[in-house]
């Protein structure tokens, strides 16, 4: 006869490497729920002019200026959200299931959402090869946006393309740092500038069934993509 069955901790999960929040900054904002789009004061993406010495030219022209821009979102706020239903019981964690399936799923749900806007880059040069595409990605956003970018591919093409590994964190041979993704689609390679997702409070409810001894519990919270400059680059992968 089968004896009871015995109750044990779940297997420990390691924390993922070149996710999302290796990379991006989550900025908690409590106003916005209330937001139907976002906008943020740049610091400025042009670089400096070059112009002869004005005491060696006989003819210059009026100094070209680049100053601070508005600039949008990615797109409107949306939610996520995940449940967990349970039979009541001694160990009340339902809260708990619900958060952590927003918190350790969060990345997944939204490195897809940036891929798609990604996706309406300036398309550069093919490269025969995912190592290829990176570098000529990389090479734009150097020689494009003046801060760090960042690379953004599927998970299948990460593993072709020559990349480092320090801790949870995925970069370039030159420190670029690494968004790979298995919710990405293979064959193309994404450069961004700077990440930040803005979130809301992660709010929890609990709804207990009174005839059933169901409980019932649902994790909520609002984010908004912000990608600095609105700076996109892609390059596609053109082996099999």
């Amino acid at each position: 006869m089968a004896g009871p069955t015995l109750p044990v901790d779940q297997p420990t999960r390691e924390p993922r490497i070149g996710g999302l929040s290796s990379v991006a900054q989550y900025r908690p904002n409590e106003r916005l729920g209330i937001a139907g789009g976002l906008r943020f004061v740049s610091g400025g993406c042009a670089f400096p002019h070059t112009e002869e010495l004005r005491c060696y030219d006989d003819t210059v022209a009026d100094k070209t200026y680049d100053g601070i821009e508005l600039e949008d979102g990615i797109g409107a706020p949306m939610t996520l959200f995940a449940g967990s239903n349970c039979t009541l019981g001694p160990i009340d964690d339902h809260e708990a299931r619900a958060r952590a399936t927003v918190e350790e799923g969060r990345d997944r749900v939204i490195e897809p959402i940036i891929a798609t806007w990604a996706a309406g880059g300036t398309a550069l040069t093919a490269g025969a090869t995912a190592r290829i595409a990176l570098a000529r990605v990389d090479q734009a956003i150097d020689a494009n946006y003046r801060g760090r970018g960042v690379i953004l591919m599927s998970r299948f093409d990460a593993e072709d393309a020559g990349l480092k590994v320090d801790g949870t964190k995925l970069t370039t041979k030159l420190g670029t740092p690494v968004v790979a993704s298995g919710m990405i689609a293979p064959g193309v390679v994404y450069g961004l500038g700077a990440i930040a997702v803005e979130i809301s409070e992660l709010n929890t409810l609990r709804a207990p069934h009174p005839t059933t001894n169901q409980d019932y519990a649902i994790a909520e919270q609002v984010f908004a993509v912000v990608v600095d400059c609105s700076f996109r680059v892609k390059s596609a992968i053109t082996a099999p």
